[in-house]
């Protein structure tokens, strides 16, 4: 079982000052994405009535962005649709994806300053029939896991845990020993992607 094969990969990566971070100013930067995006976007949506899930969503062809307050806590949510047109979907190019669109964020001035945590991640495959959430699933794709964090954080410089509550999804925290910078983490993970 390899992660590459699945379609289905999600990254979460959580605010600093989630205090910053409003439902509506990302309405408004959302928006302003859609115009020259290379991305196919098809809509903006607000779900501030949802409880305990997204809040507002940009959706793409390949891929979905969201302000999302899942787990009680404030992040921004990659959801990969879809393979590329003939290509494969790897962890490392989704986590590459995820940190340049952090990138992105933090430098909209309409965001109001919002800055992520560079130390915790949430890995997410939402996929239950081919990536099932238990220890099986965990230890066939632990290795690619091991492998980006290991070049980013240095070998046993960050934990791996997975949420063994069987009604989730497959999802697994990261924790890096040390904080990085956004440009030092995008700088390394686009090392490890080569």
């Amino acid at each position: 079982m390899k992660i590459m094969d699945s379609q289905k990969i999600n990254w979460k990566i959580f605010f600093k000052n989630p205090e910053a971070a409003k439902a509506d100013d990302f309405l408004r930067a959302f928006n302003s994405w859609i115009p020259d995006s290379p991305e196919v976007f098809i809509d903006v949506a607000d779900y501030k009535h949802v409880h305990d899930g997204p809040l507002t969503v940009l959706v793409g062809h390949y891929v979905t962005y969201s302000l999302d307050a899942s787990g009680r806590r404030l992040g921004l949510l990659y959801s990969r649709n879809r393979a590329p047109e003939g290509g494969a979907v790897s962890v490392v190019a989704t986590f590459n994806e995820v940190l340049k669109t952090a990138k992105r964020v933090e430098e909209d001035k309409t965001l109001n300053g919002v800055r992520f945590q560079t130390n915790e991640f949430l890995f997410l495959i939402n996929d239950r029939a081919a990536f099932p959430n238990n220890d099986e699933t965990f230890r066939s794709l632990r290795g690619e896991l091991d492998l980006l964090f290991s070049s980013l954080f240095g070998k046993g410089g960050y934990t791996l845990t997975r949420n063994a509550d069987h009604k989730q999804r497959f999802q697994v925290t990261v924790s890096g020993k040390s904080s990085l910078t956004l440009n030092d983490l995008c700088e390394k993970s686009l090392k490890a992607s080569r």
